[in-house]
């Protein structure tokens, strides 16, 4: 585990890398400590560390497998006490009496058919023509004063009419 890749780039003795900026080393017993640390990789000490990883995950393995489970109690079934009593039930009779027939119905007297009324008849009703409000006649609205587009074409209708007056008479001339 490099810090640097080359040892031209690599810090001096006395310093160490901070947030920013360089410390110097506080005292030697803990410039020992940050050389092992940030010096170059030795393969015995990653044996080691990899060694401890493995134990540790196999002792926390072993601490998951053989952890003792809560003991589930099987359910035990209960004792129910049954008494039976004794009672006297209402014996069915025999046969029940059959229902007394009803009393006999009296019926009305016939009544005489009235006979029908002979409906009269009713005068013929006249309808009388209803009466309105009288009829006012329509009256033309006043004239509006023509518009120069409404004169152009007016002088125009005259000016075409004029002409096939003319073409007329002049055919009957000719004729």
């Amino acid at each position: 585990m490099y810090l640097f890749k080359n040892h031209e780039d690599a810090l001096q003795n006395k310093e160490l890398a901070s947030f920013g900026g360089y410390l110097p080393a506080v005292a030697s017993g803990s410039d020992s400590f940050w050389r092992r640390l940030l010096g170059e990789e030795r393969p015995a000490s990653m044996l080691r560390l990899l060694t401890l990883l493995v134990a540790l995950l196999h002792v926390w393995g072993l601490q998951q497998l053989l952890k003792p489970e809560e003991k589930v109690t099987p359910a035990q079934p209960l004792m129910m006490e049954v008494s039976m009593i004794a009672m006297s039930a209402p014996k069915p009779a025999a046969a029940p009496p059959p229902p007394a027939p009803p009393p006999p119905k009296k019926e009305p007297p016939p009544k005489k058919p009235q006979p029908k009324p002979v409906p009269k008849k009713a005068p013929p009703i006249v309808q009388k023509a209803p009466e309105y409000a009288p009829v006012e006649p329509v009256s033309e609205p006043p004239p509006t004063r023509p518009t120069a587009a409404q004169k152009r074409a007016a002088a125009e209708k005259a000016a075409a009419q004029a002409g096939s007056q003319k073409s007329a008479a002049y055919r009957a001339k000719g004729a």
